[in-house]
């Protein structure tokens, strides 16, 4: 696809290799600095980042490992053709949630990058996959409950910033270097509430979905998301196991 070719100089494969993607990496993935707006500061092309692999395809967009050949790091890029006027709006609508929600359960931003054929968003790499792939595998009670109140509480996070984020599907929950749960995949998310007095959504309200009692506080124990809090809380020592998701 349009990435693999401008960083690889073939087309890219769009089946998800994991194996040979990990083979490549000759050393585990290190954290990078935070920078607001990394690619526009830093990064003038996108011949800047070193191939590594391709993580997966879609019609107007395509998600690739690469390495920054400046410190050697090992990120994520998501890029979109700026040829097609759909791939522009999911561009725009993503980096829009990422820049106003964050939060323990959202996959972490590192900035993005404007070039004359593709428009970039850079996140950091979490090789312990996502729930889709090891949606196989027999998960105890107690991680069941844990991951199914992370799901809870990284939706809710969105939801009380005002966004829904309409894509909701297993491959869009990685997991993480700890093993929590990092959503992802904002293309198709919808505004539905905004800051009526700075005309934006930077504070944040009460969940419409998690809550079920409208007079209660976030933190009230009659609320779904106190009530994950604290299932996360409890399991976590037991329920998190980031080991048996590591690739082989």
């Amino acid at each position: 696809m349009f990435l693999s070719r401008l960083l690889h100089g073939k087309s890219g494969n769009a089946k998800n290799q994991e194996d040979k993607i990990h083979a490549k990496l000759e050393s585990p993935p290190v954290p990078i600095r935070h920078r607001d707006k990394v690619g526009r500061a830093r990064r003038q092309t996108a011949e800047d980042l070193e191939y590594i692999g391709t993580l997966a395809t879609s019609n107007f967009s395509e998600v690739v490992l690469t390495r920054d050949m400046e410190t050697g790091t090992v990120i994520v890029a998501k890029a979109y053709n700026r040829s097609f006027w759909r791939s522009e709006y999911l561009f725009k609508t993503e980096l829009r949630v990422l820049e106003i929600v964050q939060g323990r359960f959202i996959t972490e931003f590192l900035g993005y990058l404007e070039d004359i054929k593709e428009n970039f968003i850079f996140f950091r790499y979490y090789p312990n996959r996502d729930l889709a792939m090891v949606a196989g595998e027999a998960f105890s009670e107690m991680q069941t409950k844990f991951y199914a109140a992370e799901m809870f509480l990284a939706v809710d996070t969105l939801h009380a910033r005002g966004f829904m984020h309409r894509e909701i599907r297993l491959s869009n929950f990685l997991i993480d270097n700890v093993g929590h749960i990092r959503l992802c995949d904002f293309g198709l998310s919808y505004q539905f509430r905004k800051d009526e007095e700075k005309g934006d959504n930077l504070t944040r309200v009460k969940s419409p979905v998690f809550d079920n009692n409208p007079e209660d506080t976030t933190h009230s124990p009659n609320s779904i998301t106190f009530q994950a809090e604290s299932i996360v809380s409890y399991s976590a020592p037991e329920a998190r196991s980031p080991d048996r998701f590591a690739p082989s």
